[in-house]
């Protein structure tokens, strides 16, 4: 597999996972986790006799579909040499296909899955899946904090209910909030070990990653991301990942620089299905001179190599901050990362003062009309599924600050507002339609100068038809979210997840951690 060295979170885990005890482990992304925990648990299962009628011995719990994949990936190389068997179980993915695998002949060695695709099949039983699991040996929940940030902890408490008491469990970490105690105390057994691979520096953010940032007016935010990224694709080799705060933003943004006539430039969202995604990570990781726009689906444990910028658009939070950027100078390499704000949004430099962020030395010179994106914004065609995204990207706008009005100072009024001059700025004629229903959700109904669209939206009506107000509407009984519900295609069903669909009272609880109507 090219490995010749351990990395230090490795170093010091392995021998402990070896004895056979519970392990709590911090350490950053990008720095060996996945061959820490499946190393240990390969030799494991190597050394014991294999479970009788087909019974799973390692399960790996990952928080979304790119990482659980990834870490299926690397088991597969290790199992298959030893004549062992891999299983990956992830929501977007046929269900009919995991309940092949757990209904052929032989064991699940290792099972890597995400909670609510795993949830839903104890839920059913598919396979006798809750049999299977009866002489679990290895539980590890890799990346536990975005596990619990995400709001999967009352699936994971679900699911160690199932399992077996005489186990090993681990717990990979990338920071310890109070939110990891329950789960910790849940899960590990009295005397685990706590192993902490976060060192110095280290532990607030890579110190082998040049950390820029600059403030601008909200009309120069995508004149300003064109000219960074022209100037860094002036280097020989290049590999760029550009975040936004939310899957609509992130497909606008995508779709424009494609037809401003940038070349390689890919998608990566929630909103894309599973194969898109699949295909898209596949393209970047492989890629050369390529760039990204994601949202946060791709901020943490997912490993590109190579990547030479990250490039974060819009507020964001400290910790997100920080794990995008540790999608550069991995595995030693050195990086590069560059924060742009709209002048709006600059309170947010306040939680990041103790990070070695200066301010940008080569700032884009603004004469917009020299701007690909410029001319491409002038000529979007009425109907479009350029300007169906630029609504969508608007009602996106409009639900993420609204969450986030107390961190940026600003009310309803100011608000709607700036939501108004974005919608211009993005290439729109006039400001989008909201539903009603959508408005009272937010607590914007009575905020003026807003557009309420005139009828409900229908199912499977255009965007156009309905407004963006149509895939506002459905976020009040669907949830959208990056973290917490990666796969939700369908608004008629369950999240392919298994998670059920949220009301608007639970919607409205949990509206800081979701990647809104995005």
């Amino acid at each position: 597999m090219g490995y010749e060295f351990l990395t230090h979170v490795q170093k010091d885990t392995l021998p402990l996972v070896l004895e056979g005890g519970d392990v709590l482990a911090k350490g950053k992304t990008g720095n060996g986790k996945t061959i820490a925990f499946l190393l240990p648990a390969l030799e494991r299962m190597l050394a014991n006799p294999r479970p009788a009628h087909g019974k799973i011995s390692t399960l790996v719990i990952s928080p979304t579909r790119e990482l659980a994949q990834q870490i299926a990936v690397e088991s597969v190389k290790l199992t298959n040499a030893h004549g062992l068997r891999t299983a990956c179980f992830v929501g977007g993915s046929s269900v009919n296909k995991d309940i092949k695998e757990l209904t052929q002949p032989g064991s699940i060695d290792v099972l890597v899955s995400t909670p609510g695709r795993l949830q839903a099949h104890l839920t059913d039983n598919s396979g006798r899946i809750r049999q299977k699991l009866g002489d679990l040996q290895i539980l590890v929940l890799d990346e536990a904090d975005r596990l619990l940030d995400m709001g999967f902890r009352p699936d994971i408490l679900r699911i160690i209910s199932h399992l077996p008491r005489e186990r090993q469990t681990l717990l990979f970490s990338a920071t310890l909030p109070a939110t990891t105690n329950e789960l910790k105390d849940v899960a590990l057994r009295d005397d685990f070990a706590f192993v902490d691979t976060i060192e110095g520096d280290d532990q607030q953010t890579n110190t082998q990653t040049v950390q820029e940032y600059t403030v601008c007016d909200l009309q120069d935010v995508i004149p300003v991301v064109e000219g960074v990224l022209e100037e860094h694709m002036k280097l020989p080799e290049y590999k760029v990942i550009v975040f936004l705060p939310t899957a609509r933003s992130a497909q606008f943004m995508a779709q424009l620089f494609q037809a401003a006539g940038f070349p390689k430039v890919l998608e990566m969202h929630s909103r894309k299905s599973q194969s898109a995604r699949t295909k898209a990570a596949d393209a970047f990781r492989k890629g050369k001179k390529t760039i990204m726009f994601s949202s946060d689906v791709s901020a943490r444990g997912v490993d590109y190599p190579d990547v030479s910028l990250v490039l974060q658009v819009g507020l964001t939070d400290r910790d997100q901050y920080i794990h995008r950027l540790g999608r550069t100078a991995r595995a030693g390499m050195e990086g590069r990362g560059v924060l742009v704000l709209a002048d709006f949004e600059k309170a947010m430099l306040r939680d990041l003062a103790d990070l070695p962020l200066t301010e940008l030395k080569q700032q884009p010179q603004l004469d917009k009309q020299n701007y690909q994106t410029t001319r491409a914004l002038a000529h979007i065609r009425q109907g479009s599924e350029l300007e169906q995204s630029a609504e969508k990207a608007y009602a996106a706008f409009l639900g993420f600050y609204n969450s986030n009005l107390k961190k940026l100072g600003m009310n309803k009024k100011k608000l709607v507002e700036t939501g108004a001059l974005y919608s211009q700025l993005i290439g729109l004629q006039k400001v989008p339609a909201l539903q009603k229903k959508t408005l009272r959700a937010m607590g914007l109904l009575d905020t003026p100068g807003l557009t309420i669209a005139s009828k409900p939206a229908r199912n499977g009506a255009s965007s156009r038809q309905k407004g963006p107000g149509g895939e506002l509407g459905k976020f009040v009984n669907e949830t959208r979210n990056e973290r917490r519900r990666p796969d939700y295609d369908n608004p008629k069903t369950k999240n392919r997840e298994g998670q059920e669909k949220m009301t608007c009272t639970r919607v409205l609880v949990t509206f800081k951690h979701l990647e809104l109507l995005s």
